[in-house]
């Protein structure tokens, strides 16, 4: 694996001025006061998305984008920087990334080409965050998790779901807090057919290590607006993604304080664990 180079910067990092009547940039100028080079040939809690010919793995690490092959080899830099970005995925004919950045000063949804040119941001909140963001199969909308800032909003108070067009937009609401079963979402993701959302949710708010089985899977018929809830582990359900032929879920869940993966059938309802360990524990 490569050799990464991490920017920090420190008290007093100079942030540049620029006049008032100037339109603002999307993306901040700010000056590293130093490097730090290391070489490194794993990491810890990394999103990871396949294009879609298999080829190509497309990951984050410690706020830097890269790609490398879905064989093995050697990571290759995608986008570097100040910034921190997250949560890259492939649009579904491979030619763009959504990913989540904070270069505006504010978490929010970018789009860029899939060889890291043209970067633009798709939402320009200050006041809001977003996180999870997910194509829809048409490669049109991109669905993520919207949150305010800290503390009246924060996402231990409460998260909802939003859709926008790739062109920009206002946006539409997808899920709202007033829903009492599912103040706090998480984890969006379409079904082939796009008549399905799958996401993660759980009741209440003002809460971050609840007791387990709070977070479970629930899934939004966009035809006829109704909710179902598809899990009732002990350990929960997280993070569930459909697989591309529409036949079988596959979300996280907890046993014995470790986080691995069930899979269950969706014509048949059948669950069985894929693994037993996929990450560290939280």
């Amino acid at each position: 694996m490569r050799s990464i180079a991490l920017l920090v910067v420190l008290c007093g990092a100079a942030v540049a001025e620029e006049p008032a009547d100037k339109p603002k940039p999307d993306t901040l100028v700010i000056t590293p006061a130093r490097t730090i080079e290391y070489t490194t040939d794993e990491g810890t809690w990394m999103s990871v998305d396949v294009s879609p010919d298999g080829q190509t793995l497309l990951v984050d690490l410690l706020g830097d984008l890269y790609t490398l092959p879905a064989a093995g080899g050697e990571m290759k830099p995608l986008a570097t920087g100040m910034a921190w970005d997250f949560q890259p995925r492939y649009s579904p004919d491979g030619r763009q990334i959504v990913f989540i950045s904070d270069r505006g000063g504010s978490d929010n949804i970018w789009i860029m080409n899939a060889d890291g040119s043209n970067p633009r941001a798709l939402t320009r909140e200050k006041r809001y965050m977003f996180g999870s963001p997910a194509w829809s199969p048409d490669g049109q909308y991109i669905l993520a998790r919207r949150w305010g800032t800290y503390p009246q909003e924060s996402y231990l108070r409460g998260s909802e779901l939003w859709l926008f067009h790739k062109d920009g937009g206002a946006g539409v609401q997808v899920t709202k807090l007033t829903d009492a079963r599912r103040q706090r979402v998480s984890g969006p993701a379409f079904s082939p057919d796009g008549k399905y959302i799958y996401f993660s949710s759980m009741p209440g708010r003002f809460a971050y290590n609840t007791e387990l089985g709070k977070w479970q899977v629930h899934r939004l018929n966009r035809d006829t607006g109704e909710f179902d809830t598809l899990t009732s582990e002990y350990g929960g359900g997280l993070r569930p993604l459909v697989s591309p032929d529409g036949r079988h879920l596959l979300y996280a869940s907890r046993l014995d304080s470790v986080t691995g993966l069930r899979m269950r059938n969706l014509e048949t309802r059948q669950e069985r664990w894929l693994a037993r360990r996929i990450t560290r524990d939280d």
